[in-house]
């Protein structure tokens, strides 16, 4: 369905999570709480990463995550 006045970024955001939703069907709550579990550590780790010279280091606390 087409929004109004949407920018192209929010476009392209759209198509993306349509295109996640059909390859990934959610079939019950425990699917969104894994979903937005995962969403968020993605979210931390990249958020998180510290580059050092030629390593990347992730801080210690984002493994209890």
């Amino acid at each position: 369905m087409a929004r109004r006045n949407e920018s192209n970024e929010e476009k392209n955001r759209r198509k993306l999570v349509e295109s996640f939703l059909s390859e990934n069907p959610i079939k019950d709550p425990n699917d969104i709480q894994e979903l937005m579990k995962e969403m968020m550590r993605q979210v931390l780790e990249g958020g998180l990463t510290v580059r050092n010279g030629d390593k990347m280091l992730i801080w210690g606390f984002l493994k209890c995550v």
